[in-house]
């Protein structure tokens, strides 16, 4: 772990052109896609490294894919990898490719996939555990810019 934390370090010191002025930035976020938590070694330590800095964490388990399906329906059914959370996808987007641009079929139901989002964290089966399966803390960081947008809220 101290090496990661050097590296944190580091990026601090080359972001802030070497000034060592953190006040520069209100939250820094830290988006993880997982794919499989159980087959990442380094999952912790990232998450340790990112608690210890009060980095704020938008961990999807088991895949990023999982913020996309909220957007369609809410479910706490839990997946096997990201490869079957890719496969539920789509159910919804039946053409899915990971490369593609799916932001203009996602946006009409910005608010709902949020609200989604917030209710599974909060009645998920295994909510004794921090980023149960599924879940996704991608809401809270697209709340937020939406928040921080001037229009925003007019467009979700």
């Amino acid at each position: 772990m101290e090496e990661a934390q050097k590296q944190v370090e580091i990026r601090k010191q080359e972001v802030l052109g070497g000034k060592g002025n953190e006040g520069e930035f209100e939250i820094v976020w830290c988006v993880f896609d997982t794919e499989n938590l159980n087959n990442n070694p380094t999952f912790n330590q990232a998450v340790q490294v990112a608690d210890a800095n009060n980095y704020s964490l938008a961990i999807s388990n088991p895949a990023f894919e999982f913020w996309y399906i909220l957007h369609f329906e809410s479910t706490t059914r839990p997946f096997n990898n990201g490869k079957e959370v890719k496969g539920y996808l789509k159910k919804f987007i039946n053409n899915y490719k990971e490369s593609m641009t799916v932001l203009p079929l996602l946006v009409g139901s910005m608010s709902a996939a949020i609200s989604r989002a917030e209710n599974v964290l909060q009645n998920h089966p295994d909510g004794g555990n921090r980023f149960p399966n599924p879940s996704t803390g991608v809401h809270i960081l697209t709340a937020q810019l939406i928040d921080m947008s001037p229009s925003g809220s007019v467009h979700f």
